[in-house]
């Protein structure tokens, strides 16, 4: 059994990482909200999983500090000064952050890292779409796919396209807000006279939870750095 203290307990996430704990033989065993007195935190824990909002980053690696334990961070929208500090606290503990908690997503990524290097004359967009309470725009796994793309092309970011005409190395990333739509990311190939087209969707909030608990139990296991969802699949 692991024990997990979680950070985002009464959002949706959280709620749902309360219903599929015993299933992945995880025991919650605390929880933060925002009265918590970090330092008075007495329980036990074997790794920190955060699925609250980049608002709560600063509590989290103090907590991490205080118990020297590993961080599973789900959460997303951090500033460049809070991924900063995310690497450096890495230099000390094991963190595993990912944009996307599910196994299926980050096989997507893999994916487009291969695409992108066979289809190099190809157009690229990338399309997300979520519920229309969702905060951050464009996604942060919309950004991890335009950052896999950079990493293969010469690529520049068109958040929302207001021009038709393209230029060649344009990748354009749209997203749609809507009812409760879980979370779709589709990237598209356009090329002469053929387009390919990939996607990921989210059918069910359980899989953000469920690849977070095989998360913490890999990462665990692993020594001081930095890592990401594709390092354990």
């Amino acid at each position: 059994m692991l024990n997990i203290f979680l950070f985002g307990s009464t959002g949706k996430m959280g709620k749902c990482m309360q219903s599929v704990s015993d299933q992945n033989d995880v025991k919650i065993v605390g929880n933060y909200d925002r009265d918590t007195d970090i330092n008075s935190i007495s329980v036990q824990f074997d790794c920190i999983i955060d699925f609250s909002s980049n608002q709560c980053l600063k509590q989290v690696l103090q907590l991490s500090k205080l118990s020297n334990k590993p961080i599973v961070i789900a959460s997303t929208g951090h500033t460049q000064s809070q991924l900063d500090d995310i690497k450096l606290h890495s230099q000390t503990i094991p963190i595993l952050m990912s944009a996307n908690m599910s196994i299926g997503a980050n096989t997507l990524f893999k994916l487009i890292n291969q695409a992108t290097k066979l289809l190099p004359n190809f157009d690229i967009e990338i399309v997300e779409t979520h519920h229309n309470k969702k905060h951050d725009v464009p996604s942060g796994t919309a950004y991890k796919m335009y950052n896999i793309v950079s990493q293969s092309k010469t690529a520049q970011a068109i958040i929302g396209r207001q021009d038709g005409l393209r230029q060649q190395n344009e990748v354009g990333i749209h997203s749609i807000r809507g009812g409760n739509h879980i979370g779709e990311h589709k990237i598209i190939y356009l090329g002469i006279s053929e387009t390919l087209t990939i996607t990921h969707n989210a059918q069910s909030r359980e899989i953000f939870a469920n690849g977070a608990c095989v998360a913490a139990k890999w990462l665990i296991k692993q020594p001081i750095g930095l890592y990401n969802m594709s390092d354990m699949i």
